[in-house]
């Protein structure tokens, strides 16, 4: 999952996602390749699943549904209050309804859209529009990847909950390892104008190979999140290993580890 945590939601159950098997031989019972699953606190059964109707065909093209986090998102008003989200190599980020995630089916039971290749994971916040979920796909460049922010706002479509798009970032600077990064948000909990996504690149430049941070307005204008600001924050000298670092908000402060480095950064400067 590309360094994305293990999910639980409020009963102890566990959630992840899977990668590649031999092609041809996933099994509902004994081997849930390319899937979203909820395994019980003890680990001693499978609760439910979701494996996309396309598996064989993820498979055989290494389209690693486990090369993205799964995010369980705090329960929501309406229909479906208990929601998770995944995207993984081929750029599908499902919603999935934890209660009923789908197992196998075709046409897939959840609904998806398309973040661009996710070696990633994504992230949530409340605004004073309403909830959000945080995308970070990317889109081949040249030798490289561009990566870009997303939000996108929780629907219902079909009888089913859904993602609507909300508004984008500019493209951040191509990087040369794998499409993706990770992104945090800080804000005045719902307080209008105040929630800043905050996003960590990858491996960028020329050696040696640099990480920026990034702050965007997660308030639209106009379809774009702005950026407000952004400053290198370390090396990554090893471009065979992706740079999967979290930015951390807490104290007022941003912290960003890197190549053995730790940096800094507030108010008036690191």
């Amino acid at each position: 999952m590309s360094g994305y945590g293990l999910a639980l939601d409020p009963t102890g159950d566990i959630y992840f996602t899977t990668g590649n098997t031999a092609s041809g031989t996933y099994g509902s019972a004994t081997n849930i390749a390319e899937s979203a699953v909820r395994m019980s606190g003890a680990l001693t059964n499978v609760v439910d699943f979701f494996t996309p109707s396309d598996h064989d065909t993820m498979d055989s093209k290494d389209n690693d549904y486990g090369s993205g986090g799964l995010l369980v998102l705090p329960d929501q008003p309406g229909m479906f209050p208990h929601l998770a989200i995944a995207a993984g190599k081929d750029g599908r980020m499902f919603i999935l309804n934890r209660d009923d995630m789908g197992k196998l089916a075709s046409p897939d039971f959840p609904q998806n859209v398309s973040i661009g290749s996710c070696w990633c994971g994504p992230s949530y916040f409340t605004s004073s529009a309403g909830p959000r979920v945080v995308s970070s796909g990317g889109m081949p460049l040249g030798s490289g990847w561009q990566n870009q922010v997303t939000t996108w706002s929780l629907t219902i479509s079909g009888g089913k909950p859904a993602l609507a798009l909300v508004a984008s970032s500019q493209p951040l600077e191509a990087n040369v390892q794998d499409p993706g990064f990770f992104t945090s948000v800080s804000s005045n909990g719902t307080t209008p104008n105040t929630a800043i996504i905050w996003a960590v690149g990858r491996a960028a430049g020329s050696s040696p190979y640099h990480v920026t941070l990034y702050a965007f307005n997660a308030t639209p204008s106009g379809g774009v999140l702005p950026q407000l600001w952004s400053e290198s924050a370390g090396t990554w000298p090893n471009t065979g290993g992706n740079a999967n670092i979290v930015p951390t908000v807490a104290n007022g402060r941003v912290y960003v580890a890197s190549y053995k480095e730790l940096q800094i950064f507030g108010i008036g400067g690191r």
